[in-house]
């Protein structure tokens, strides 16, 4: 048996999915994410200790259209340069309280951040300066040379 398949049909244990290679952990975000967002284009790549996932195009807009006047200047700005280069590394951690997001594209991302973390382990202390995971996870909407795209 290979470490993709399952026994007799049977989906693997969460201890069996975080002890799949990273190739395999590739395709089965890969083929989940076509499943689950077939009007989407996502870029699933794979590296050593990485996953970097791209949200290329959408039938919806990524960015919101405007900010609430409680933005700060910061927001303002980060903000604007996102709009005119139409790509945002995402920070995973803070997706729910972030001021750029549509709502269509908050719960894409919450769901590429809940199917990765099936796979995923975190047993850190940043504290102490030890980082234990099963891989880093890199999200981004757009890439810095080929811009997000409404489709």
């Amino acid at each position: 048996m290979t470490a993709g398949e399952t026994l007799a049909g049977k989906e693997l244990t969460r201890s069996e999915k975080i002890h799949l290679g990273m190739k395999e952990i590739a395709k089965r975000v890969r083929t989940q994410l076509k499943k689950e967002f077939p009007w989407c284009v996502f870029s699933v790549q794979k590296d050593t200790h990485s996953i970097r996932i791209v949200l290329k195009k959408a039938p919806f807009e990524a960015f919101v259209s405007e900010l609430s006047n409680t933005a700060t200047s910061e927001q303002v700005k980060c903000w604007a340069n996102m709009k005119e280069r139409g790509y945002l590394q995402v920070n995973h951690y803070y997706i729910k309280d972030s001021v750029f997001y549509t709502d269509d594209c908050k719960k894409i991302l919450l769901r590429v951040k809940e199917l990765t973390d099936e796979y995923n382990y975190d047993n850190s202390d940043s504290q102490s300066d030890y980082f234990d995971v099963n891989f880093y996870l890199h999200l981004n909407i757009g890439e810095w040379d080929k811009p997000f795209q409404r489709i």
